[in-house]
């Protein structure tokens, strides 16, 4: 399943026994999809590609992207080869990871930071980087996301000040959440920003910067999607 943030079957097969199939109803109300679809059929997918919608039926990439497959015990299964053939027949960069949950972490540092920040201010990515001010809450951000990933036994494999020198390379690019609120739609807040905060509740990590995020964020999206 091809997810940003926290996907709703994070904790299946976690080797973490006090966590191990938890699940949340604001990823999953009811348990509708761990209960219809199970987690036990899917193999997570995390994304690293820019693009954006021009017009209606009309995609513009920004670079060749890159798609990390893995499931959710590690292994590297039948399937897990299979979809990966299969998309690198439509040329597509596609790598097995055997810690997909390190990947989920290292891709939310970014996306938990950036997106709620440009959509608050209407910012490309490249001028969020131009602004010492808002770097700054940026790596704040990203500590908080790194901290609460660490204790949930994650392994980011990157520090703050890596990925935002990476991120500094990225241009002039609208992030995914800027692209729908000028859009008027609903923003994707809960698995980037709302996830960041329960699960630093969870793991008694502290996520202050984050939690004002949620708040103006969530208040953003509600005058967002009101009738005109």
């Amino acid at each position: 399943m091809i997810l940003n943030g926290i996907p709703w079957w994070y904790f299946h097969r976690d080797d973490h026994p006090e966590f191990a199939e938890l699940q949340f109803e604001e990823l999953d109300e009811g348990g509708a999809l761990w209960r219809l679809v199970g987690p036990h059929r899917v193999i997570g997918c995390v994304a690293h590609q820019g693009a954006e919608v021009s017009q209606p039926g009309h995609i513009n990439l920004s670079n060749k992207g890159r798609f990390i497959l893995g499931e959710p015990s590690g292994e590297v299964t039948s399937d897990l080869e299979a979809i990966q053939a299969l998309l690198q027949k439509a040329d597509l960069n596609i790598t097995l990871s055997p810690e997909i949950r390190n990947d989920i972490w290292s891709k939310l540092m970014g996306n938990a930071s950036f997106n709620p920040i440009s959509a608050l201010t209407r910012s490309t990515m490249s001028d969020l980087m131009a602004d010492v001010a808002v770097t700054d809450q940026i790596g704040k951000v990203m500590k908080e996301v790194k901290g609460v990933g660490e204790a949930l036994g994650a392994n980011v494999g990157m520090s703050v000040e890596e990925r935002l020198e990476q991120a500094s390379q990225i241009g002039p690019v609208r992030t995914s959440m800027l692209q729908d609120l000028l859009a008027g739609k609903a923003l994707e807040i809960t698995p980037l920003v709302g996830m960041v905060v329960a699960l630093g509740r969870l793991t008694s990590v502290p996520t202050p910067v984050s939690e004002t995020l949620l708040a103006m964020v969530s208040q953003l999206d509600r005058e967002n999607c009101k009738p005109a």
